[in-house]
């Protein structure tokens, strides 16, 4: 149970953490929206993977639930 508040926590406050970086970055006058682009895909898939590794604490496999929508065999 601790483990899984924890995990609650952790996630939440490194996802704040993380948007709140690049929205930063992203007001700032000098930078260019295009400059953040890289930024912003490197921190949705870095959110997108915390969020799987949190959903499989809970015995949620959303890895297998995608590939059983898009990877289906034709038969």
């Amino acid at each position: 149970m601790i483990n899984k508040i924890a995990a609650i926590i952790g996630t939440g406050l490194t996802i704040i953490f993380l948007l709140g970086v690049t929205i930063t970055l992203n007001a700032s006058n000098m930078i260019t929206f295009f400059d953040i682009l890289p930024v912003w895909i490197i921190m949705g898939a870095a959110i997108f993977m915390m969020m799987v590794e949190v959903l499989e604490i809970f015995n949620i496999r959303i890895i297998d639930k995608i590939s059983q929508k898009f990877l289906r065999k034709n038969s």
